[in-house]
């Protein structure tokens, strides 16, 4: 019974590491994928968007010059009788004019607007992006390689031998990282020393 066990914890590690490989690729494509729509975006609302408005500007003040002209042609005809003649149409041409004018310039605004807010979310997302990509290309190669040691260890202890040397080698100097750690989080800083050395000298006038 314990050796079955045994032999399904191996499969298990097995299956992990596997998982745990797909999960880094599926995740490292995600991150790319999601960079790749935010440069696209980013260069729509920069490049395409703030093109088209300019664009659409220039060729709306031109229709509203010529609208302008033809209401100011209108009014300076007369009849036979030298009556005016009527302006509304040109009027509400004049105005429709303006009023597209007017949006081609709220539309500038707000793509300036919207490049900025977008460069400061990618500029988030990228640090946020960072942190899982370097998880993703350190951190996991890290743990596939103790999945392998423990996958070697189990295996030679499953055929009565003793784990490999690269096993061996591995996990001393896991042990010995994990020791000079240790070791830095004990030692005092130069902050805590001056601070227990001023403590002691006050201690000692007061006793004096």
């Amino acid at each position: 019974m314990s050796e079955q066990v045994r032999v399904e914890a191996l499969e298990e590690l097995k299956r992990f590491r596997g998982e745990l490989i797909k999960l880094a690729d599926e995740l490292r494509a995600e991150l790319y994928a999601a960079d790749s729509d935010l440069r696209r975006t980013v260069e729509w609302v920069q490049t395409t968007q703030a093109a088209h408005w300019k664009r659409q500007l220039r060729i709306r003040t031109e229709q509203l010059g010529r609208a302008r002209s033809e209401l100011n042609r209108k009014r300076n005809q007369r009849t036979r009788l030298d009556a005016r003649l009527s302006c509304v149409e040109e009027e509400k041409a004049v105005k429709a004019a303006e009023r597209r004018v007017e949006e081609a310039r709220r539309k500038i605004a707000a793509v300036r607007h919207w490049s900025r807010k977008l460069e400061e979310t990618v500029f988030e997302y990228q640090s946020l992006a960072q942190g899982l990509l370097t998880m993703v290309d350190a951190d996991v190669p890290r743990a596939v390689a103790r999945l392998d040691a423990m996958n070697a260890s189990l295996q030679a202890y499953l055929d009565g031998g003793p784990p490999p040397e690269w096993v061996a080698s591995e996990a001393l100097d896991a042990d010995m990282r994990r020791t000079a750690t240790r070791d830095d989080q004990a030692r005092p800083t130069e902050g805590d020393t001056e601070a227990t050395t001023g403590e002691s000298v006050i201690g000692e006038e007061e006793n004096a």
